[in-house]
């Protein structure tokens, strides 16, 4: 494999037939900045190695754009440390980009003039060769296969992200913006939203997954924008893509009609009951933003402050038999 290193203050490559400009401006003996305003396309087998610093997303006419050949795509490699800045959906990698180690990172992936982030957290054993790529496609994830297993009752029609690594397990987190049309996907209950992925030769299986309060897109996680993270480490190596989905409300477990669960607003306090253990409670407003969110640590109750205007809320309570329970609120003052 070709592979290039910026290393110099100002260097000019030319891979695949096209020119790439950079200039590198450093600030320490460490540390470096590097800002691309040209065109830069990276061929089969080629890579681009960012070592050190931050990769700026500069203005038009600059683009960042690998091949996207199933074994050969070109790749724009980050080094355990390295980070990206300015990505928007003017800028970003068309294609792929690697990151090595074990630190979160943020994908600058898009396509079709759609900037749509994904970050992993690769688990803390994974060492600076342990790569994952990921790449981002504007398409219907059905052209991958269209059968959906379990909970999953709906699935994009618009996006999926093959993520992948055949070393390192990691925690994932998708994003989502207003032409993800997560209002039609959920019907309008971001609660309903998860990560699904397709299981090689299977099916789009759910990834227990939970909406990001603060999205690591975004200010909040609304039906407009946000993003939403598994809630453990995925082996990425069984999945062929990963999409956003939507999750049927009802128990897929015998233990549905065995327990009894409550939850109320009373004089500004939110408190919730149950007959099994509650992993999380999740309140959201009736737009379908997440408001709330309290880690109930497998108790049988929780007592927390709700400081929010009159009205009606919505309550999920997850539980550690994997039920999940709605609830309506209302809180008056």
């Amino acid at each position: 494999m070709k592979k290039f290193t910026l290393k110099q203050k100002r260097k000019s490559l030319l891979l695949s037939g096209m020119v790439f400009s950079v200039t590198l401006f450093s600030v320490s003996s460490s540390v470096a900045q590097l800002q691309n305003n040209a065109p830069v396309y990276i061929g089969d087998g080629s890579s681009v190695f960012v070592g050190s610093g931050t990769y700026y997303f500069g203005s038009s006419p600059g683009a960042t754009q690998t091949t996207r050949a199933a074994s050969t795509y070109g790749k724009l490699i980050f080094a355990s440390g390295a980070s990206t800045s300015g990505a928007s959906d003017s800028h970003y990698v068309d294609g792929y980009v690697r990151t090595l180690g074990n630190s979160a990172f943020v994908f600058p992936v898009g396509q079709s003039g759609v900037y749509a982030p994904v970050r992993v957290v690769p688990k803390t054993t994974a060492t600076t060769t342990d790569g994952v790529d990921a790449a981002y496609y504007r398409a219907n994830p059905t052209t991958i296969g269209a059968a959906l297993g379990g909970t999953v009752t709906a699935l994009s029609k618009i996006e999926y992200w093959d993520v992948k690594s055949a070393l390192s397990d990691a925690t994932l987190s998708l994003s989502w913006r207003t032409s993800s049309d997560v209002t039609a996907l959920t019907g309008s209950k971001l609660a309903n939203l998860t990560i699904v992925g397709w299981r090689k030769g299977g099916a789009w299986e759910k990834i227990p997954s939970s909406i990001d309060a603060t999205p690591f897109v975004g200010a909040t996680s609304t039906l407009a924008e946000g993003s939403i993270t598994s809630n453990s480490v995925v082996d990425l190596s069984l999945y062929s893509a990963f999409s956003l989905g939507s999750k049927g409300t009802t128990l897929a477990n015998p233990d549905f009609n065995s327990y009894i669960s409550m939850a109320n607003i009373k004089d500004g306090t939110l408190d919730v009951n149950a007959t099994i253990g509650m992993t999380e409670i999740q309140v959201y407003d009736l737009t379908g933003k997440l408001i709330q969110v309290e880690n109930a640590e497998g108790g049988l109750s929780l007592s927390k402050p709700f400081n929010f205007a009159e009205g009606f809320y919505i309550a999920i309570i997850k539980l550690e038999n994997s039920g999940i329970a709605t609830q309506k609120l209302i809180n008056r003052k």
